[in-house]
């Protein structure tokens, strides 16, 4: 599993990492336009945020994810900020879990697998079902799942609009998401990677809607 860390505090990088070593693929960010850009390379599977950094406040970062990312996305707070309110604020802010520096290593780990079994139990959608930790599709059919080969920006789109709030997304929104603002891609190019995408989810095809002059909606059976 990918996991996005914010964390400007060097010195916590190597415990971290040490602690998440089984399983958890860590990445280092130490400023919020940092963090921001590394969610627009990849679709990390988890974030774990400070509250105070360099160029702006956990809060607000943690606000700009759940926008841009949807519900699905676990988002935790490690903070050395242990007052009720700015946990309460956090929580609001939309994290799933706050942890308080200074922290057990123990007990960091028992939260990040936590968050992990449910944020895998949330990745079916119908008859589609999402691995996050292999980027990998599988159908439902009459003979049990079937695995669906999806280029790396075929399952990004496809987990952009499936973490989606209400599954909508611009195609803006795909561009920036998907290949960075630094990648020159037009809109043609993502209907075009759609329309393969749709190809390759056959009974499930029908979960990608176009919205006319929009972009596209993930929406699945249940």
């Amino acid at each position: 599993m990918e996991v996005l860390v914010v964390e400007d505090d060097a010195r916590l990088h190597p415990i971290i990492e040490q602690t998440l070593k089984d399983g958890f693929k860590v990445t280092f960010s130490t400023r919020a336009a940092e963090a921001r850009e590394e969610m627009r390379k990849k679709p990390y599977q988890m974030v774990i945020l400070d509250v105070n950094l360099p160029d702006g406040h956990g809060f607000d970062l943690c606000r700009h994810l759940r926008h841009e990312q949807g519900t699905e996305l676990p988002i935790l707070f490690l903070s050395g900020v242990s007052a009720v309110n700015q946990l309460v604020e956090g929580l609001s802010a939309g994290a799933d879990d706050y942890i308080t520096k200074p922290f057990h290593p123990e007990e960091l780990l028992a939260r990040v697998k936590a968050r992990s079994r449910r944020q895998r139990a949330n990745g079916s959608y119908g008859k589609l079902r999402l691995d996050w930790d292999m980027q990998k599709a599988f159908v439902e059919g009459d003979l049990g799942e079937k695995d669906v080969f999806l280029t790396p920006v075929e399952f990004r789109i496809l987990a952009t609009l499936a973490r989606a709030q209400e599954g909508k997304v611009t195609r803006e929104r795909l561009l920036q998401l998907v290949w960075g603002k630094d990648i020159h891609v037009g809109a043609r190019s993502v209907d075009k990677h759609v329309c393969t995408l749709r190809r390759k989810l056959g009974a499930c095809s029908s979960y990608i809607r176009t919205l006319p002059n929009e972009g596209y909606q993930f929406q699945s059976e249940n």
